[in-house]
């Protein structure tokens, strides 16, 4: 009965210890998933507020713009779903 107690306990301690491995490693999943989510996010509003809206305003005002208005929409077709996608799959994870 007392060998019986010891293997049980020892089996618990394992059990115990493997589950704790396997929540480490997926609470660093989590975080990683998270961070990369952050900086895709702000990567994707960079693009949209550095470069998509001041291509938008010189192809409106230009005679000669940078890129023609076709082309803008061909190349950033649809970024601005994407980061609104993303920033709603952001929150939701936060």
């Amino acid at each position: 009965v007392r060998s019986q107690c010891y293997v049980r306990r020892w089996i618990a301690e394992r059990v115990q210890k493997r589950l704790a491995k396997n929540r480490n490693k997926r609470n660093k999943l989590v975080k990683e998933l998270l961070d990369t989510e952050v900086t895709y996010v702000q990567k994707l509003g960079g693009v949209t507020k550095i470069i998509l809206e001041p291509l938008e305003w010189n192809a409106q005002i230009s005679p000669d713009p940078l890129l023609p208005k076709a082309m803008i929409s061909e190349v950033f077709s649809n970024i601005r779903d994407i980061y609104e996608l993303n920033k709603t799959l952001l929150h939701d994870l936060e």
